[in-house]
């Protein structure tokens, strides 16, 4: 439990809000202090009330302080950012498994900019390490299916080329692979991968593999993509970043609760930037 309250006080987010409580008390003492002074913090002026300039300054800061408090909640305490995560996960987060099919999309979750040489594998991102290990487990149980790689090259390395090389090192081999490196978002990967599959000679689901917070975007993206054509998509979910049941503890802001927002507000700015365009 010490140990717990430990990680919780030396949290960077946690800290921020203690900083925060502490000014608001010093400028709530201070209000107080000068309105006592004042036996009119209200003066007459012809037989009306007006505020004093200082004490409107004052409650235009407490205002902005409840407002910061506010906004600092929803964006950093668990309690508040997980239900706001699990609204979009959960839009496509199915208990059952995809059927067999003769593909399998896999869409990179990015790569570091440091990456230099295909054979990187350290500088891919977590999420692209998780969506490739699941993409893994699928194709290992269906020798047969055909594994799509899709990431263009937002820096030096084709983030395709490089999860493509990880996937040779596992012992997938190359004829299974078919690597598509020119897309920079995820319209362009739905459109580009739609391409491939014209040519293909699909069975079955195409199985899109991407994290869960994303999912709805690239869903949609692929849906409209291959609208015109009679490719069924399941979608496989993962690198799942929102918990279900938070303990009581749950309002004490934390950074990690900071980066899922971050990750929240990124993809529901893109939902609605692609469906003003006509991407979804």
């Amino acid at each position: 439990m010490l140990s717990l309250l430990r990680t919780w006080l030396l949290d960077p987010a946690a800290l921020l809000f203690i900083a925060s409580i502490i000014v608001g008390l010093i400028l709530v003492k201070s209000s107080r202090n000068r309105l006592r002074r004042r036996s009119a913090g209200f003066k007459t002026v012809r037989g009306r009330f007006s505020l004093n300039r200082r004490d409107v300054v004052s409650f235009r800061a407490m205002i902005i302080l409840c407002v910061w408090f506010l906004m600092f909640a929803v964006a950093s305490s668990p309690i508040f950012v997980n239900p706001l995560v699990n609204i979009l996960e959960k839009r496509h987060a199915s208990t059952e498994s995809c059927a067999v099919g003769s593909h399998v999309v896999l869409l990179s979750g990015g790569v570091s900019s440091r990456a230099r040489t295909n054979d990187q594998f350290d500088k891919m991102s977590y999420a692209t390490f998780v969506r490739a290990t699941e993409a893994y487990k699928i194709i290992s149980q269906e020798p047969e299916a055909t594994l799509i790689i899709s990431g263009g090259e937002l820096f030096r390395v084709a983030e395709a080329r490089v999860i493509g090389t990880y996937f040779e090192s596992l012992g997938v081999s190359k004829d299974r692979m078919i690597l598509e490196s020119r897309s920079k978002n995820t319209h362009e990967n739905a459109v580009r991968v739609a391409a491939i599959l014209a040519d293909e000679d699909v069975v079955g689901p195409v199985r899109l593999v991407s994290s869960a917070m994303h999912m709805p975007r690239a869903l949609g993206s692929f849906e409209k993509a291959l609208d015109d054509t009679d490719v069924d998509l399941c979608p496989v979910s993962v690198d799942f970043l929102g918990i279900d049941r938070m303990l009581w503890f749950g309002w004490v802001p934390q950074v990690t609760a900071l980066v899922k927002f971050d990750h929240l507000i990124h993809e529901v700015v893109a939902l609605v930037v692609y469906r003003f365009k006509g991407w979804l």
